[in-house]
């Protein structure tokens, strides 16, 4: 692995931590345009490993995909959607990921898709 050193790897699998790293040059997770340089920006890998106590908080709930770590994270101060959550989740929590999705599904699409 040559990307940034994984901040838990007690509990947070090198797998799972390559992922969050790979999620880091997607677009939501990108500095806008113009700002690349800035020196508040924060990529997401960092952002999680700089609060990497609470995150594992996430990775421990029976419900992470209802947990305010999650539904509250704005990485430097930019809002993320729902799906941006739940390829968050993924990465932290794959075994949630049915429920997430089937909450996602009601949520946004509505009961008759279910």
């Amino acid at each position: 692995n040559n990307g940034p050193e994984n901040p838990a790897p007690d509990w947070l699998s090198t797998k799972h931590w390559s992922q969050i790293c790979q999620l880091s040059a997607l677009p939501a997770f990108k500095p806008p345009a113009g700002q690349e340089e800035e020196d508040d920006w924060c990529s997401l890998h960092t952002l999680i490993a700089a609060d990497i106590d609470n995150w594992h908080d996430v990775a421990e709930a029976s419900q992470p995909e209802k947990h305010p770590v999650l539904l509250k994270f704005r990485p430097n101060k930019k809002r993320i959607g729902p799906l941006d959550r739940l390829l968050i989740l993924r990465c932290l929590r794959p075994d949630s990921m049915k429920t997430a999705i089937t909450s996602f599904v009601s949520e946004h699409l509505g009961h008759h898709f279910m």
